[in-house]
């Protein structure tokens, strides 16, 4: 799965998945950039606190952003830490603010933090003939800790 092209630092990859979850204008977007994001064969994800399995995650983000008109995605800082033998994995950290503009109010994420442990996919199936730019890495452990509440 590796290939001479260029691929987005590992916090610059974290950082376009996680505007594409929010920012994402209907179902298929949406589910098309959580694929993008998590892997089917994750090992972990706990949301403050609590351990979710991938589809409990999906429903949580998407439960957040129902009726939702726009949000926005303010990144505040970043870690990262590569792996030695594969430069295309490594953990992540990001520390972002997140405003979903819904018809009837804005809901604020004020903080966040993620960590993830990001690494290339094996298990996609890479189709004849494909691109070899394409980008097979996926979270496949992630911690977050966010709060949540009305602005409007």
């Amino acid at each position: 799965m590796s290939s001479n092209v260029a691929h987005p630092s590992l916090s610059a990859w974290a950082r376009q998945r996680i505007t594409e979850l929010f920012q994402a204008t209907n179902p298929d977007q949406f589910e098309t950039a959580f694929n993008k994001f998590m892997s089917d064969n994750v090992a972990s994800i706990v949301v403050n606190g609590k351990n979710l399995s991938r589809d409990q995650w999906k429903h949580q983000l998407q439960d957040m952003r129902v009726m939702e008109q726009s949000a926005t995605v303010k990144f505040l800082g970043s870690v990262e830490t590569v792996n030695i033998s594969e430069e295309l994995s490594g953990e992540v950290g990001i520390f972002c603010e997140v405003n979903i503009d819904k018809r009837a109010s804005v809901i604020g994420i004020p903080k966040a933090a993620l960590v993830t442990m990001i690494m290339p996919d094996r298990s996609l199936h890479i189709p004849p003939g494909a691109s070899t730019n394409l980008d097979f890495r996926r979270v496949f452990d992630m911690t977050c800790v966010y709060t949540e509440k009305e602005l409007v």
